[in-house]
């Protein structure tokens, strides 16, 4: 959201009610994706490979380059298949990640993985950008990545990668149980 850019300059009574336009249209948000997650209707039937992948490659437009992935398609798609949840889970976590490095990071390199081992299903997203910092406010899309992890016994970690440089990146891990 770059609602918040705006303060930069703006009176205190100006960024005051920019502020507060900004944290009614996050809960807004919020919700409609609390009402989003609680519709039935038809999941996709494509596997979740082939929608992670369009992802990327969304991003790739948005970022201006194509991040390095490593992933196992054959084992994400396996258990995904027993749990369609999971599967929109994934892309939406995967979406967000790659929404804020490429609207946030001002990053030049992104390195994506998604692994599954065991019972865990890992999704991470590495970059060389500004870092991480403020990026963990109450109604934040990183916030929601951690409550998508708590409800599947899982972990979101979102920390710099080398926290003394003058560009630290980040380093975003979403960490869940899975079915196999």
């Amino acid at each position: 959201m770059h609602l918040e850019a705006l303060t930069e300059g703006a009176t205190e009574t100006q960024t005051t009610r920019l502020s507060s336009i900004a944290d009614h249209v996050k809960r807004a948000q919020y919700e409609v994706r609390g009402v989003m997650r609680n519709l039935a209707g038809q999941r996709s039937s494509e596997p979740a490979s082939d929608r992670m992948r369009r992802e990327i490659t969304l991003a790739q437009a948005t970022m201006g380059f194509m991040p390095d992935v490593d992933a196992q398609w054959s084992d994400v798609n396996e258990v995904c298949a027993s749990d369609t949840t999971l599967a929109d889970d994934c892309i939406a976590v995967m979406r967000e990640l790659l929404s804020n490095v490429a609207r946030h990071a001002n990053a030049t390199a992104v390195k994506i993985w998604v692994h599954v081992s065991d019972d865990r299903l890992e999704l991470g997203v590495q970059d060389n950008g500004i870092g991480p910092a403020g990026a963990t406010k109450r109604y934040s899309g990183t916030s929601n990545l951690g409550n998508r992890a708590l409800r599947r016994n899982g972990s979101f970690a979102l920390a710099p990668v080398n926290p003394d440089a003058e560009r630290p990146g980040s380093r975003a891990v979403w960490n869940v149980e899975v079915k196999r």
